[in-house]
């Protein structure tokens, strides 16, 4: 199984295509991302970028608490309701079973 000159001339060609097409698009990569990098942040950014006064970041925290506790209380509910009904089947099967 010989490769002949002229195959291996082409693959090299063919090589050398593919890896120009891939420069191409990298440097289309590049210019995309110096284009976000150059863009002016808007009004909201920059609101978020400054720094909170103390009654706005007490309010914030205190929100951010709210939910946590909101969430961990629905883990427990959910836990509580799941229990429960486990129980209430295990009683109906005691029942059933036992002639109760």
């Amino acid at each position: 199984m010989k490769i002949s000159p002229e195959e291996l001339k082409t693959d090299v060609i063919d090589d050398q295509q593919i890896v120009s097409e891939e420069t191409s698009v990298t440097s289309n990569d590049s210019l995309d991302n110096q284009q976000v990098i150059n863009a002016s942040p808007t009004q909201e950014e920059t609101e978020d970028i400054q720094p909170l006064q103390r009654k706005a970041y007490r309010k914030q925290n205190l929100v951010e608490q709210e939910r946590i506790k909101t969430k961990k209380l629905a883990k427990r509910l959910n836990w509580t309701i799941f229990g429960l009904i486990v129980a209430i089947i295990l009683v109906y099967l005691f029942m059933r079973f036992i002639n109760f």
